[in-house]
């Protein structure tokens, strides 16, 4: 358990944060997460909604080291680093990240003593998805190479972890939009809070104008919704057709490349058009379909469901094929197929709608439906 010493050490780290340029951020952050002490764990970790301590590493700190550690648990917050790693090596992506986060705080002046960070000059300038490109595969443990964790010594000291919950991750979203907003009505705002603001729009935006390619595509589609009724008491032998609402899509397949060709930023577009789909056409039922080789992961959402995150499987090669089979099994009303095409051309499906939307590849053809290039 904590004691008053735990207490007032950390009220000082926490003290430190306000007086930060980003400080309107950053203390907007720190309001929103749960400080816990944790002697389970080697050093300091964060999942997005809570940081945790280990209270004998922080007090065995220097008192200029420890808002330090706060702040950097703060930023993998604040940089989104808990989504942007989906679908990654999660200790890979861990380390990137550490190197981005470090070279920042080492340039606004933090003290790092009694710490072993992650910190080489090497990577100034890098994004870090791109640190994570370039950074070999988990280097060795011990021997010649090895490379300690991300506090420590210890290979083993990971500081960040997944939530709890995938549902929390709109949670973690809010928390760091509304921290941006506070940020930017102090009439100052940093490189870093704009670069984290740009994330929350990208984010959320499609790179395809949906509005005017699917609102055609679910008219087309909206026969699929006639239902018979009775028009009138008076004749009741009578039974007409019914059209439901104009433009509203029944189910839909949505399918996405996660092969080992399509990129991390790729991935992230098709979440981001995923979501589009789901809050702003309203489909009644959205099956969401990852594949590689073979179908790896489906999801399905129905009306009234709020959006979640969805987590990444596969990365092998590609192959239509499994797609083109579920489209005959299952006959959707209408479905739209996301991918590089870096892959042989799916065979005909007769009497099933698709939209295609191809990525980075403008050369790429396909046998039946609407095909759009899209670069991202």
């Amino acid at each position: 358990m904590p004691t008053p010493l735990h207490i007032a050490a950390m009220d000082t780290a926490k003290f430190e944060i306000f007086l930060k340029n980003d400080g309107a951020f950053l203390g907007s952050l720190l309001c929103n997460v749960d400080i816990v002490w944790d002697d389970k764990i080697p050093t300091a970790c964060t999942n997005g909604l809570k940081i945790a301590f280990n209270p004998t590493w922080f007090m065995s700190l220097p008192e200029p080291t420890r808002p330090t550690i706060l702040l950097h648990e703060l930023w993998h917050i604040g940089h989104l680093h808990i989504i942007r790693g989906q679908g990654m090596d999660e200790a890979k992506f861990n380390r990137a990240a550490d190197y981005v986060i470090n070279l920042q705080l080492s340039d606004e002046g933090n003290s790092f003593d009694g710490a072993s960070p992650l910190l080489d000059q090497k990577w100034r300038d890098y994004t870090t998805e791109e640190v994570y490109d370039a950074l070999p595969p988990q280097p060795p443990q011990s021997g010649p190479g090895s490379q300690g964790g991300c506090w420590s010594n210890d290979p083993g000291d990971m500081d960040m972890d997944r939530p709890d919950d995938p549902s929390d991750i709109e949670e973690i979203v809010q928390a760091v939009h509304v921290a941006v907003i506070a940020q930017q009505r102090t009439g100052y705002s940093s490189e870093h809070v704009e670069a984290v603001s740009e994330l929350i729009q990208q984010r959320n935006k499609p790179v395809v104008d949906w509005k005017a390619e699917l609102k055609e595509f679910a008219h087309e589609r909206a026969r699929a919704g006639l239902d018979y009724k009775k028009r009138n008491r008076r004749y009741s032998h009578v039974i007409l057709p019914a059209r439901g609402k104009r433009g509203r899509l029944i189910e839909l397949d949505f399918f996405f490349d996660i092969s080992g060709s399509v990129t991390t930023d790729m991935v992230q577009q098709m979440l981001a058009e995923v979501r589009f789909i789901w809050e702003t056409l309203k489909p009644k039922k959205l099956n969401i379909i990852q594949f590689d080789t073979s179908i790896r992961k489906v999801i399905t959402w129905v009306q009234g469901q709020s959006f979640a995150e969805i987590e990444i499987y596969g990365r092998g090669g590609t192959s239509l094929e499994p797609v083109a089979k579920r489209l005959e099994k299952n006959r959707p009303h209408g479905c739209v197929i996301m991918t590089d095409l870096e892959c042989p051309m799916m065979r005909i499906v007769e009497g099933v709608p698709i939209l295609w939307l191809c990525i980075n590849n403008p050369t790429a053809t396909v046998q039946q439906g609407k095909l759009i290039h899209i670069k991202v």
